[in-house]
């Protein structure tokens, strides 16, 4: 990376919505995506760019790099 280059070298953002019916309150759903991010961010060893799945209970974590 550039120092004090404007180029973008990787965003990531969430989008998503907790459908009404869903049987999982929507602060467990939000709280579970910011533990399974945080663990991914620790045990990537560097490499954030490698697919890493967590699950816990009736949820799942996902992220798949594609280029």
């Amino acid at each position: 990376m550039e120092k004090d280059s404007n180029k973008v070298v990787w965003i990531y953002d969430y989008v998503g919505y907790i459908l009404d019916k869903c049987p999982i309150d929507a602060n467990q759903v939000y709280d579970f995506l910011k533990e399974a991010r945080a663990k991914h961010l620790v045990e990537c060893n560097d490499e954030l760019f490698k697919d890493f799945t967590y699950e816990k209970e009736l949820l799942k974590y996902k992220s798949i790099f594609e280029t």
